[in-house]
């Protein structure tokens, strides 16, 4: 087993501070000075073999929960864990394996140890919890890893930020992560790269940007023979098309990839492919085919609240007002909690007033529609709910009304940001 000396020092800073020893008690019983031991531990200086073992020493003797593994397996494992779930990551297959990682006993207290932090910090990931406390302690000990691992380090950073909603930093983490990935001709790395630099895009509204990645990102996932990962990639590619206009190019793609949704049912695939049909045909305001390919989403899953919209809306400018109504009550029973979705909910209450006419209520929740739709851009109803108030006011026969809805409208067009569709 090869370990590199300058493991050693940033270890046993790992050590003191996780057993609270001050650096002068440990530089006394090592015969060092502070600013030596202080050196080592910032890796500015190799700490030398001999004076690691008195410095593990002096730990196994103080804490009795400790006691470090020289076992050559513990470096090996962690690597050849992260290596696999690289893999599977990239193949989106990963989630078959996630109960073994779960189970599996880290072995922290060896050679192993930075390993074994990035491994964690994956599955942290992989199961949606935080984990930019790991990340972030990665990413001041880069020098312990492999390249690849660098790029995963680099890779994972950047998707903390974007779930932060920090995406352009984290593009900066995404560029540094792809150009080691390139150098070290690790194609499906690459091109998983470039998939997360297309959704962060798409979330800053930038489709054009996103489209500009999504050849090469094609081109090194099959290299890879990711396909399964091409397919979530040719979905992105179509959200980008929608809000340029192209939505009969979104519609070739998402038909294409239903004739094909059954190869990896795994993926849940319907769901999706329905509900994004659904929205174009909506944004078309064909509403009977929205109305239908929605119903197809529905039946096989009823936890998005988005693709209720064209249910709702769709039948309700189809002067189908009952039906409207009723997939209203549904809605309402699902009790969905989270903000998008009681946003969605505040809609069809609005749509509910102007059907019953109830003018006060619908006036009161306009406001509260109005006020929140700004925190909710990728539910994309802006357009939806000044079409809503103009025709409330005509029926009021409010010219001032509809003049006001139709301004606020036209303010909307001028200032609008291209947008990624659900």
């Amino acid at each position: 087993m090869k370990v590199i000396n300058y493991f050693y020092g940033p270890y046993i800073r790992v050590l003191r501070e996780k057993y609270h020893v001050p650096q002068h008690k440990l530089a006394k019983k090592l015969f060092l000075s502070n600013g030596t031991l202080s050196k080592f531990e910032q890796g500015k200086q190799d700490m030398d073999f001999d004076t690691f073992s008195s410095a593990i020493s002096f730990f196994e003797k103080q804490e009795s929960d400790f006691i470090f593994s020289t076992n050559p397996e513990d470096l090996e494992n962690p690597k050849i864990e992260i290596q696999k779930f690289i893999h599977l990551f990239i193949q989106l297959d990963y989630w078959k394996e996630l109960p073994r990682l779960e189970e599996r006993v880290p072995h922290f207290d060896s050679y192993g140890f930075f390993y074994e932090v990035l491994l964690e910090a994956f599955r942290l990931y992989l199961k949606k919890k935080p984990y930019t406390k790991e990340i972030d302690f990665l990413l001041a000990h880069l020098n312990q890893f492999e390249p690849v691992f660098v790029c995963l380090i680099q890779d994972l950073k950047g998707l903390d930020l974007k779930h932060k909603n920090r995406q352009i930093e984290g593009l900066l983490w995404f560029e540094k992560a792809k150009l080691l990935s390139n150098r070290l001709n690790y194609y499906g790395l690459t091109g998983l790269i470039e998939y997360h630099e297309i959704i962060s895009y798409l979330d800053l509204f930038e489709p054009a940007k996103a489209l500009s990645f999504c050849d090469s990102c094609r081109q090194h996932l099959q290299q890879a023979v990711s396909y399964r990962r091409i397919i979530v990639l040719d979905m992105n590619k179509a959200s980008a098309f929608i809000p340029m206009n192209a939505i009969e190019e979104a519609k070739s793609i998402y038909k294409s990839l239903l004739a094909g949704a059954d190869t990896f049912p795994d993926l849940d695939l319907k769901t999706t492919l329905w509900g994004n049909l659904s929205w174009c045909f909506f944004l078309q305001s064909d509403y009977e085919e929205a109305i239908k390919c929605a119903k197809q989403s529905h039946t096989h899953s009823k936890d998005f609240p988005d693709y209720w919209i064209p249910l709702v809306y769709g039948n309700f400018k189809l002067k189908k007002r009952e039906e409207a109504l009723d997939w209203i009550v549904q809605y309402e029973k699902f009790n969905f909690l989270d903000a998008r979705s009681r946003f969605i909910g505040l809609f069809f209450k609005l749509v509910y007033h102007e059907i019953k006419q109830n003018d006060k209520m619908f006036d009161r929740i306009r406001e509260q529609v109005l006020k929140k739709m700004n925190k909710f851009p990728y539910v994309e109803l802006d357009e939806t709910v000044y079409e809503l108030i103009i025709i409330h006011a005509k029926r009021l026969q409010d010219i001032d009304g509809v003049l006001n809805a139709q301004e606020q409208l036209i303010s909307f067009y001028k200032n609008k940001r291209i947008g990624k569709v659900k």
